[in-house]
């Protein structure tokens, strides 16, 4: 998966802020652990998304999802589930 594929999915599934205030719970939780999870080995981003059952969840996007790191990854953080994605390293192109 590419990184323009991760985000367009990302974003497709994103749940409106009408839906319920979960989205909203989940935006404020995933704010609130960012910077954690941002600082743990092999972690690229953290946004909020969806599960695959349109749960609102915090995604976390990893350079590789076999890394010894992944275990280090919470399965939800404040009743909010957490959702690994693979989307590979950024390299700078000249």
């Amino acid at each position: 998966m590419t990184l323009l594929e991760f985000f367009s999915q990302l974003f497709a599934r994103r749940p409106a802020a009408s839906e319920s205030g979960r989205g909203l719970a989940a935006a404020e939780v995933m704010s609130q652990h960012a910077e954690r999870l941002m600082r743990m080995k092999g972690v690229m981003s953290v946004s909020v998304g969806t599960t695959d059952d349109g749960e609102p969840a915090i995604i976390v996007g990893l350079d590789d999802p076999r890394a010894a790191s992944v275990a280090d990854i919470p399965e939800s953080i404040d009743g909010v589930p957490v959702v690994h994605h693979r989307i590979g390293r950024a390299d700078v192109q000249d």
